[in-house]
């Protein structure tokens, strides 16, 4: 009876190149994944967007309108400087930058002041209304502090 020896080769030869392969994998793994600390330059940070600058107002009037569909969150400020009347604020909302809606509307403010807001689940676009009643003219800075 004559033996083939093709078969146990064929078997010695797989087996010796999955140790090889197995080998190279071991020695050019990647090493295991550390633990990273948080620092404020690997956490987003607010995008602010300034609304109003310094504004004279003595009528009604509105802010250009902001893009904000990347943004899930907000802080609306406002700081007023005046000298009597009062003055309202809406910020308003649109889905698409032509049809507008009231999102808040603040109650009037009668004295120099400074407001703060949160604000989230707004739309695409924003902007902030302002009515000043009397002939005071009013002093306005507002900016929107937006969060991924």
């Amino acid at each position: 009876m004559e033996r083939s020896w093709s078969k146990p080769l064929a078997a010695v030869g797989v087996a010796v190149l999955l140790l090889a392969a197995l080998l190279l994998l071991q020695r050019w793994s990647p090493a295991p994944i550390a633990a990273v600390p948080l620092s404020a330059a690997s956490v987003s940070r607010p995008v602010t967007v300034t609304l109003a600058s310094g504004q004279h107002i003595t009528i009604t009037g509105q802010s250009s309108a902001v893009g904000v569909s990347y943004y899930r969150e907000a802080l609306l400020y406002i700081s007023t400087t005046r000298a009597a009347d009062t003055i309202s604020y809406t910020l308003e909302t649109s889905p698409d930058n032509v049809n507008w809606y009231t999102y808040c509307a603040l109650a009037p403010v009668a004295s120099t002041s400074v407001l703060t807001l949160p604000l989230t689940t707004f739309g695409p676009f924003v902007h902030l209304k302002w009515t000043a009643s009397g002939t005071t003219d009013v002093t306005t800075t507002a900016v929107l502090a937006l969060k991924e």
